[in-house]
């Protein structure tokens, strides 16, 4: 996940609105029902700076006042905080600039009892997020990651890893979502085409997994919305293969909270969330998550639209709904808009509010489309590519078709 490089529809709410808006109470069978917790991705605000990778400049922190931690605290926020492997720990490495700005925000948390999670990246010459290219420098980022907590005495829930494809794809993905033309992103597939490649990659991601819990690591995963496209359409994994998307499965994350967002210029609509939702625990149940996002965009200009999918989440049994992001958050909304957030886990829609909420809009319901025509696309192209580099292979099927990385 990364800021998109669009630009964000104006603010229209106050604050006053914010502290006047009402929901309905709990159900009477309250009892019954535990609201989820509910979080945000954050850390990626920086400051300017010299460094040949911008994304590790030093932090802009000057948000997290003490009346947003108090918010965090009494609604019972968590937050999954970016730390980027060479800049905030690690060996150094050239134009990454060193800092240690996320260490007092650990701190900061751990003080007020925030819950806090490492959301692990990489520099950009490495592609940021966590893909099929650079599974071996992922391993090595969550082991000396846990050194450095260790060494730092920092206390993380857990850490995640941002399944998705190299950074130099988001501009064509941001562009196409917000268009709302996702075919736009036929153009990455585009010789990527390597099964035995992605095989190998699903089988060190499963050992880095594997690493992580013999060692007390927690790891989970944050893989992009039409990943989970890829495992229902038609029975391989060859979109995500194409796209050099992080392999999934493996499938030994310990929750895997799948990007929903239904926030670009156009609006994918809650229904879209809700599809992805019920997929996600029929594949991998509890551990079956979604996020949202993206704040600060259509519809999530205002907090309306984002109360409302937290409340319809609520009603469907959702467990952790983290919200990308903290930033982005306080910009628009400060303390009064977190607090009103976090309150919205305790107010669940009533059945007749779920099923409006869950009918699929037209445009969520075109993107889900264009997904599987792209899954096709990538499908029929991977005997095509492999042939002309002098090695066929089919796509990896799905389930069981990496069974090394599974």
């Amino acid at each position: 996940m990364i800021r998109p490089l669009i630009p964000l529809a104006a603010f229209v709410s106050s604050l006053t609105a914010i502290a006047a808006t009402s929901l309905p109470a709990a159900p009477a069978h309250a009892d019954a029902f535990t609201p989820p917790r509910v979080g945000w991705w954050g850390g990626q605000a920086v400051s300017l700076c010299g460094a040949a990778d911008p994304t590790s400049c030093p932090r802009d922190t000057s948000a997290y006042t003490p009346a947003v931690w108090d918010a965090m605290v009494a609604g019972h926020g968590f937050l999954d905080y970016d730390v980027e492997y060479h800049s905030d720990f690690g060996p150094a490495m050239a134009g990454v600039n060193q800092r240690t700005d996320a260490i007092p925000v650990v701190r900061e948390a751990n003080a007020r009892n925030v819950p806090i999670n490492a959301w692990i990246t990489v520099p950009l010459a490495y592609g940021t997020f966590a893909n099929e290219n650079n599974a071996v420098e992922i391993q090595h980022a969550v082991q000396d990651f846990a050194a450095w907590a260790q060494d730092n005495s920092l206390h993380f829930g857990q850490a995640i890893l941002d399944l998705e494809f190299p950074a130099g794809y988001q501009p064509i993905y941001q562009a196409a979502m917000a268009a709302g033309n996702p075919a736009g992103l036929q153009s990455l597939l585009q010789g990527n085409f390597d099964p035995s490649h992605q095989c190998a990659a699903a089988a060190t991601y499963a050992a880095t997994i594997m690493w992580a819990h013999q060692h007390g690591l927690t790891l989970s995963g944050t893989p992009i919305l039409f990943a989970l496209d890829d495992l229902e359409h038609n029975g391989s994994v060859a979109l995500q293969d194409g796209l050099d998307m992080a392999p999934m499965p493996p499938s030994g994350y310990d929750t895997l909270y799948l990007q929903a967002y239904r926030a670009f210029t156009v609006d994918l609509g809650s229904g879209l969330v809700a599809a992805y939702y019920r997929e996600m625990q029929s594949h991998f149940g509890a551990k079956g998550q979604v996020s949202l996002g993206n704040t600060g965009m259509n519809p999530y200009t205002t907090t309306g639209p984002l109360v409302a999918d937290i409340r319809m989440l609520a009603a469907m049994g959702a467990s952790e709904i983290p919200i990308f992001d903290f930033d982005s958050t306080i910009k628009n909304w400060g303390a009064a808009g977190i607090a009103q957030i976090l309150d919205a886990a305790n107010h669940p829609m009533s059945p007749v509010e779920l099923a409006t909420a869950e009918q699929m809009s037209p445009t969520g319901t075109a993107a889900r489309a264009m997904f599987a025509t792209l899954d096709d696309v990538a499908t029929a192209a991977t005997p095509l590519a492999t042939l002309a580099t002098g090695h066929p292979q089919r796509p990896n099927a799905y389930p069981g078709g990496c069974t090394s990385g599974r």
